[in-house]
């Protein structure tokens, strides 16, 4: 009797430890879990707004380099507010921009940020989808481009957000200019509709 008594206690000796193995273990791997966790991604890092075309109480000065081309606000498509800048029309052969800003003071040596919202209902151009682009200038003539990833005219028909970052440039009075760039200087017969259209600072 005393033998028999004596290996149910090991036998329960042995199955407490095994289980108070296990709970350790799982609690471990737990805190192993919580303790790989990414944490979110920092948002970027932009500064105060410069610009801001929202198209609310009209063109805003943006126009056309070709008069084949017509520039209004409507109320549909809008990515926000009341209304949009509808361009459309077909543009001259020669000529890059579909569209364009007003020129912009810009501070010498400072990054900015410029993003807006494209929505393509037609282009019949595939290969050379539409971009946002800023042209730089310098003491009022041309020097430079800064460029976003182009629009997918595989999507049509939806807002797609662009966004590009460019460094000014110093020595002498700077500007800049928002388009809607080609991609090519041939004539090129498009439909696209642009809105919240800001430049910023980069902090």
């Amino acid at each position: 009797m005393r033998i028999k008594a004596s290996t149910q206690t090991v036998a329960a000796i042995l199955t407490a430890t095994v289980f108070l193995t296990a709970a350790v273990s799982a609690q471990a791997q737990q805190t192993a879990k919580k303790s790989t966790v990414a944490p979110p991604a920092a948002p970027a890092a932009t500064g105060a707004v410069v610009n801001k075309y929202d198209f609310e109480a009209g063109v805003a000065g943006w126009s056309a380099p070709a008069k084949t081309i017509s520039i209004a606000t409507v109320t549909n498509p809008k990515k926000s507010g009341k209304s949009s800048l509808k361009v459309s029309g077909t543009s001259s052969s020669g000529l890059y921009n579909f569209a364009a800003s007003p020129r912009i003071a810009l501070q010498q040596g400072k990054q900015y940020q410029v993003s807006a919202w494209l929505y393509v209902k037609s282009w019949d151009t595939p290969l050379r989808p539409p971009t946002l682009k800023i042209g730089i200038y310098k003491d009022g003539k041309w020097i430079s481009n800064a460029f976003s990833h182009s629009y997918d005219l595989k999507k049509k028909n939806v807002w797609q957000k662009s966004t590009l970052v460019v460094t000014v440039p110093t020595g002498g009075s700077m500007a800049g200019s928002i388009s809607i760039e080609k991609g090519t200087q041939d004539a090129i017969k498009g439909e696209v509709w642009v809105d919240d259209v800001v430049l910023q600072t980069m902090k």
